[in-house]
């Protein structure tokens, strides 16, 4: 009987590994996959013809061989430099003077790092910027005001050309205290915002990018997520942000960046809850203009209103089958954890909330205003005070129970990683 028993669970796994069809997901060395055409996968390719090993299989079609195909690109763990690119970010490894990248087949691609010239100065002559007075040694507010001048824009004066003037280039109609139930964003209303993309591997006819997360902008190089955005279940890793567009299906509009170097919080844990934030660094400078400037950060030195302001292309309701073309914006409440979201994660098993690291708003019990599935590493707003037209990143957008049901969501407070925040965008 035991023999039996065996003959018959042996049969089974074989079935289990290698009666997989085209399409189906599948498990490539402990990484998620989807079977393909061996022609199809490029890691498959390399794998069988550099280093003359077997792919992953799934099965065979006659005599076509279908093989698990790596949703993220393991091309660099491939040939005979994959010892030192192993352990690298997606093949590339960098040093203070070099960038070298490697996909599995020779050469290898090294380019010197060069520093990239500074943001034009403006013309002498502009009249000066009206700020307000602060601690000028708090970075988060000395690049907050630097910010300004990308929204009081010095131009050549109609009269006389060889003056200037300020000209407001706010996005927003009323800025002052004022997605599920939301509505349209304008064009330049949010210039942080940031659609977060996947290559798309599995063909899904969506076009060659799938935008899965949203991000904030928040230094020449760097955007601010959440940790568990970083790879996607179906599509793999993020490779693409999306600066300066409201419309996904108009892409063109905007500016197209790679993302070439993912660095998660120091204590985050995949599919853990706690410490859910991340920063992406881009491949060039981003350039800043009214339609595109970072978001301002948390200080002590900036006063915000009371306002809490949700953005993203998400899903617009829990029963929504698509997620929204156009960026939508909606107000939500922030509430107090003790006299309202307690109930709502004290009785879970792990009591998945923590105080000090996040934050509890939307899902309000009189509305359906909410984030939603897509929105997660879009920013939770609130406007700086005494600093025009400036939006402050307060929360980031991490997880909730269901949304808009009148259930709170939960935001990673990002007050809380500001000294790391600040140590890998601005670390001189």
């Amino acid at each position: 009987m035991n023999v039996f028993i065996k003959y018959f669970v042996s049969v089974l796994c074989v079935k289990c590994v290698f009666g997989l069809n085209e399409g189906d997901p599948c498990m490539a060395n402990n990484d998620a996959g989807v079977c393909k055409i061996l022609e199809d996968c490029d890691y498959a390719v390399k794998l069988l013809t550099i280093d003359e090993k077997k792919p992953p299989m799934c099965r065979w079609k006659g005599s076509t061989r279908i093989v698990c195909c790596p949703l993220q690109d393991r091309s660099y763990n491939v040939g005979a430099f994959r010892s030192y690119f192993g352990g690298s970010n997606n093949g590339v490894l960098r040093s203070q003077d070099m960038t070298c990248r490697y996909d599995g087949s020779l050469p290898i691609l090294c380019c010197q790092n060069v520093a990239e010239a500074p943001p034009p100065a403006e013309p002498v002559g502009c009249p000066p910027l009206q700020l307000p007075t602060g601690d000028k040694n708090d970075i988060a507010f000395k690049k907050c005001l630097e910010y300004q001048r990308y929204v009081n824009v010095c131009v050549s004066s109609d009269s006389n050309p060889d003056s200037y003037v300020r000209e407001d280039t706010c996005g927003v109609e009323s800025f002052g205290d004022r997605i599920t139930g939301g509505t349209p964003a304008q064009r330049n209303e949010f210039p942080h915002m940031a659609l977060l993309g996947c290559r798309n591997t599995v063909n899904t006819g969506l076009g060659p990018v799938v935008w899965v997360a949203g991000g904030s902008l928040i230094s020449d190089r760097f955007i601010l997520t959440a940790g568990h955005v970083l790879s996607h279940r179906d599509y793999g890793l993020l490779r693409y942000a999306l600066l300066g567009a409201t419309n996904k299906s108009e892409a063109r509009d905007g500016l197209l960046f790679n993302i070439i170097r993912f660095i998660p919080h120091k204590l985050y844990q995949k599919n853990e809850k706690k410490h859910d934030i991340a920063l992406l660094e881009l491949d060039r400078r981003v350039e800043f203009s009214e339609f595109i400037r970072p978001a301002c950060l948390p200080s002590p030195a900036i006063p915000i209103t009371t306002d809490r302001i949700l953005a993203g292309w998400g899903k617009t309701g829990e029963l929504g089958n698509s997620e929204s073309e156009i960026l939508m914006k909606v107000t939500v409440p922030e509430f107090d954890y003790e006299s309202y979201c307690k109930p709502f994660f004290s009785q879970t098993a792990d009591n998945l909330f923590d105080k000090e690291t996040m934050l509890c708003a939307a899902g309000g019990k009189d509305d359906n205003k909410d984030s939603c599935q897509g929105d997660s590493g879009g920013p939770m707003m609130t406007y700086a005070r005494d600093i025009h037209c400036s939006y402050v990143v307060r929360g980031i957008v991490s997880f909730g129970p269901r949304c808009g049901a009148g259930v709170p969501g939960v935001y990673t407070n990002v007050q809380y990683y500001m000294s790391w925040i600040q140590s890998v965008v601005w670390p001189k």
